[in-house]
């Protein structure tokens, strides 16, 4: 409406010959925060689009701006729309810890949101169903109102992350995560002679727990061919090795068992594969994690590994 030239009063007068031909009431969306009149019509307005950035980048500081907004004028409060992806080369498809970063605030926001994605991206994400039951277990806490205002507030911080379980009817858990930046080992960075590893130096702010981690091998200079043997995690006297190859454009997933999961780039379920001892205790504060394994291929691939951990439960619900 903008590009005719009548700029608002050609928006303020399209929206209100649609609204004066409705015969029934209309729950109406707009994208965009747009002239003042429109507060009488619109039902809500969800600006905020996830186009060409990153789950927890993308419109960040309008989408938060909004809320205050929103607040202000009497509007139900809502985030945007996120996008769910299948992997790409310039993004990773959508896991579940950028869900419930999504969640999350839309939970501290008491806000709606938009999800979208075309059924073929659907089909194509191995984990869309624990995504989606993700969304409609942090939902059915939302509109239950069960969290404080004072758990709402730390939700609603942007640089956090949550995990939100059920635990009986009308109760649930909420747990505090904490995602490392990603640990990189990369061969370019090995002096001659050095075995193929890394070590980092890691500080876990929660308790001592078993090691939680996602490792995922990335190309180097476009070799789409190189994989990486025997990957082997070690912490506080524990040696963590996976016996199996895990080639480039898959991720070797860890939740603190005696086991690893490998996927595909869209989180696929290839394989379990046993270890050689159960995951090594990550202990509270500092420490040093060593990674190694061997590498195929000519150029060889890099290997990038975050670190979750999780902080002890909040029980909220029904008491």
């Amino acid at each position: 409406m903008y590009a005719t030239g009548q700029d608002g009063y050609g928006v303020n007068r399209f929206v209100n010959m649609c609204y004066e031909r409705w015969g029934s009431e209309v729950i109406n969306d707009a994208s965009i925060v747009v002239p003042n009149y429109l507060w009488h019509i619109f039902t809500r307005f969800n600006w905020g689009e996830p186009w060409g950035a990153r789950t927890r980048e993308g419109q960040l500081e309008l989408r938060l701006s909004n809320q205050r907004y929103f607040k202000r004028n009497f509007i139900p409060p809502m985030l945007g729309w996120f996008l769910i992806r299948s992997a790409s080369e310039r993004f990773e498809a959508t896991a579940l810890d950028e869900i419930e970063w999504v969640l999350s605030k839309a939970a501290g926001f008491n806000a709606g949101f938009s999800l979208v994605a075309d059924m073929a991206v659907l089909e194509r994400n191995g984990n869309i169903n624990i995504l989606l039951d993700s969304v409609r277990v942090w939902e059915e806490a939302r509109h239950a109102q069960v969290f404080t205002a004072e758990q709402r507030q730390r939700l609603c911080d942007a640089k956090s992350d949550w995990h939100l379980e059920e635990a009986g009817r009308g109760r649930w858990k909420l747990y505090p995560i904490a995602i490392s930046k990603p640990f990189v080992c990369s061969t370019e960075e090995l002096q001659p002679g050095q075995p193929g590893g890394a070590d980092w130096a890691f500080y876990n702010k929660y308790a001592a727990q078993p090691l939680r981690f996602c490792l995922r091998v990335m190309p180097s200079y476009g070799n789409e061919d190189a994989t990486v043997e025997r990957p082997t995690i070690y912490t506080n006297g524990t040696y963590m090795t996976f016996e199996t190859e895990v080639a480039v454009n898959e991720y070797l997933v860890c939740e603190g068992a005696s086991e690893g999961k490998v996927y595909d780039r869209n989180w696929n379920l290839l394989r379990t594969v046993k270890t050689s001892a159960e995951a090594p205790t990550v202990a509270a504060g500092g420490q040093t994690l060593s990674f190694s394994c061997k590498f195929k291929g000519d150029p060889k691939p890099v290997v990038s590994v975050k670190v979750f951990t999780r902080g002890e439960p909040e029980q909220i619900g029904a008491n």
